[in-house]
């Protein structure tokens, strides 16, 4: 998944141009825009000085923007460890 921050925060770029603290994802305008392409991103964040994440297809992002990681327990069949991480940790390019 690829979405493009605020250069000074942790703020979402949106479908309808606004960035945003708390966005949910679908299709709405408020809601977070996702990039297929990875170079169509960067070109995007660099024409407005923002950041590129690029989060691994295994974890999600809540509407908050905190990167959930789910592992499997190794010593409890079943159960899974939840670990959460920070947009920034994900940064691809810095403007």
């Amino acid at each position: 998944m690829i979405l493009i921050i605020e250069k000074e925060n942790t703020k979402r770029l949106c479908k309808d141009g606004y960035f945003r603290n708390f966005a949910m994802f679908g299709s709405f305008k408020d809601c977070t825009k996702i990039y297929k392409s990875l170079g169509q991103a960067l070109y995007v964040a660099k024409k407005m000085s923002a950041r590129v994440v690029n989060i691994p297809d295994h974890m999600r992002v809540e509407a908050g923007g905190t990167i959930i990681e789910e592992k499997p327990c190794p010593d409890k069949k079943g159960y899974v460890t939840y670990t959460h991480h920070d947009l920034t940790k994900f940064i691809v390019n810095t403007p």
